[in-house]
């Protein structure tokens, strides 16, 4: 999933409470807020997977016109 930071600064602090063991519960801007989902961005950004999963989305295409891959 990719995701669209506005604030650099919120994206650190959510990098920083994870790397000091901060459960994600402890973010403090309000749920579904930009700054909250900055936050959340930062605190998931080094989880397996993330970087796979948003390299991928630009590989993937759904729809009808899509083709099938075999």
């Amino acid at each position: 999933m990719a995701y669209f930071v506005v604030s650099q600064t919120i994206f650190e602090e959510g990098r920083a409470a994870k790397a000091a063991g901060r459960p994600h519960t402890d973010d403090p801007y309000r749920a579904g807020s930009q700054d909250s989902a900055d936050w959340l961005a930062g605190y998931t950004a080094d989880e397996a997977g993330a970087a796979e999963e948003e390299a991928g989305a630009a590989d993937t295409v759904t729809g009808p016109g899509a083709a099938r891959r075999h």
